[in-house]
């Protein structure tokens, strides 16, 4: 699935969320909500990695789960500041590519 339709999804959703914010008469989430929401999510993935590598035991938690929740959030905050998430990941990749080829070739034409 390509990004554009992910994050259309990831609208939709929050969408949702808004509405039942508003049945339940409280406020939408706004991007300090999103951030705080991502940062707890942030912190389930680390439980669900920990889990994952046999460093403490959780039941329930799902590394695939809490990806999709972080993929989620940073999909709407994106969305939210006008933020073109394919092109900064492009433009961020790219750039660090080159920085690490350079890296190399420097520390490959060292004498040794």
């Amino acid at each position: 699935m390509e990004l554009e339709a992910l994050r259309q999804q990831a609208l939709e959703l929050a969408d949702r969320f808004d509405r039942l914010n508003a049945a339940q008469g409280q406020q939408p989430w706004g991007p300090k909500d999103l951030m705080l929401g991502l940062s707890g999510d942030v912190g389930d993935l680390a439980k669900a990695i920990q889990v994952a590598e046999n460093a403490r035991t959780l039941p329930g938690t799902s590394i695939e789960h809490e990806l999709a929740d972080c993929l989620w959030s940073l999909l709407v905050l994106a969305d939210r500041y006008g933020i073109d998430l394919e092109q900064a990941f492009t433009t961020l990749v790219d750039g660090m590519g080159e920085r690490v080829e350079a890296k190399i070739a420097e520390i490959e034409s060292e004498p040794s």
